[in-house]
């Protein structure tokens, strides 16, 4: 206590310092670590490496106008709402709501607790779907808030593997969200991991699609090596069904 006494001005730092270091941990490093990625160049086959290169804000500018235009537009017209709509309620809460304050508080607070209900999807009726083939579905999401518009849509890849068996992939990498392709004429093997720093690797693959599944070679040290973790990282899009022997024996050569 005596050394509050002494430094009476360290006490507003002290107090200060939990919020500052919260700050710094959970948004300057990450705020950091994304302008450093920002400034990388390369290509998701080979990879990325940290070369000052500015023109990616050029490029992103140029590239993607209408996106950041929307953005823009969207964050406009949420904050104007918040102005017009929520910084009054809030203002009458705390000075008018008395007794009801908290209660009112409650009211709001409330929907972001609410339990998302599990709900089946209906994706279209069996003979709609043929045997072998792998289509896109768009889906609905029932948890969605009703104001959610376009964003509640998302998609599928559905394969029906018999008459009363099918498989959904996602139309998402677990990753970073990028969109898999589903190519049937491509006759090729694609799959995305994740590296120890975090960026996403993509390497084509030696597999077959046999027996509704996908078997690949890989060695013990590769980055698509790493057992059953890679199930939860990893999405794989498939091409086309080809296997045969000749591509058969070349994975098996592969794996030895």
């Amino acid at each position: 206590m005596s050394l509050f006494h002494r430094h009476r001005g360290l006490t507003p730092y002290l107090l200060l310092a939990p919020g500052v270091l919260f700050l710094t941990v959970f948004f300057l490093v990450p705020l950091g670590f994304l302008a450093y990625q920002s400034l990388e160049s390369g290509n998701i086959d080979f990879g990325y490496t940290f070369t000052w290169a500015w023109s990616n804000y050029s490029d992103a500018l140029h590239n993607y106008r209408a996106q950041f235009i929307r953005s823009i537009t969207y964050a406009g017209i949420a904050t104007l709402l918040a102005l017009v709509i929520s910084y009054p309620v809030a203002y009458w809460i705390a000075f008018r709501g008395g007794r009801w304050k908290n209660l009112l508080l409650l009211f709001i607070v409330a929907p972001f607790f609410r339990k998302v209900p599990e709900k089946w999807v209906t994706l279209g009726k069996p003979d709609d779907f043929q045997i072998g083939k792998t289509v896109a579905v768009t889906v609905t999401d029932p948890s969605s808030l009703p104001w959610a518009g376009v964003t509640a849509k998302s998609g599928v890849w559905l394969r029906r593997v018999s008459e009363d068996s099918f498989i959904a992939f996602s139309a998402n990498c677990m990753h970073l969200g990028c969109p898999v392709r589903w190519l049937e004429d491509a006759e090729l093997f694609w799959i995305t991991t994740v590296r120890v720093d975090g960026r996403p690797h993509v390497t084509p693959l030696v597999a077959v699609w046999l027996d509704d599944a996908i078997h690949f070679a890989t060695g013990a040290g590769e980055q698509q090596g790493f057992g059953q973790e890679l199930l939860k990282y990893a999405s794989a899009s498939r091409a086309k069904r080809r296997a045969n022997r000749d591509l058969l024996a070349s994975a098996q050569s592969a794996s030895e």
